[in-house]
């Protein structure tokens, strides 16, 4: 039973996690100034990870296994509806680089154009809530139903 609960919990917190931060980007969308530009490269962030390797034949371990990520931010290039060139790097990444030289759409903070996404589903960031709002609903669906309330 404690586990249903606990399964329960976390799932709302998914859910709660969600939807803050989707209520959060759509009001900086909302202030956003939006305007062309382009993908002039990106910048790769890395990080590693290790684990023990699996017992052999033998049952020995050898040597920790280690894992290298990256996450590859955008690096964009626009101008701002005052006229100054801005070229800065995106806080949303993924594990896939954009196309350097794409022609995108740009939102960015008209106070402060340093802090830019690009406009669309990925740019946006809006991917970390789908996994969370999912996942939430996933595990709020186990423990209710675990409890016997679904």
């Amino acid at each position: 039973m404690i586990i249903a609960v606990v399964f329960a919990v976390f799932g709302v917190c998914f859910i709660w996690r969600a939807a803050a931060d989707l209520l959060r980007k759509r009001a900086f969308a909302r202030r956003a100034a939006r305007g062309p530009g382009v993908v002039a490269g990106w910048e790769a962030e890395s990080e590693t990870s290790s684990a023990p390797s699996p017992p052999d034949h033998a049952g020995l371990r050898g040597a920790p296994r280690t894992t290298t990520t990256f996450t590859y931010f955008p690096v964009l290039e626009f101008r701002t509806a005052d006229g100054r060139e801005i070229r800065t790097r995106t806080d949303v990444g993924g594990w896939f680089p954009r196309r350097e030289g794409r022609e995108v759409a740009v939102l960015y903070d008209p106070e402060d154009p340093e802090r830019a996404r690009i406009d669309d589903f990925r740019g946006r960031g809006y991917f970390d809530e789908l996994f969370f709002a999912v996942g939430g609903a996933a595990f709020t669906v186990i423990g209710l139903s675990a409890l016997g309330w679904l």
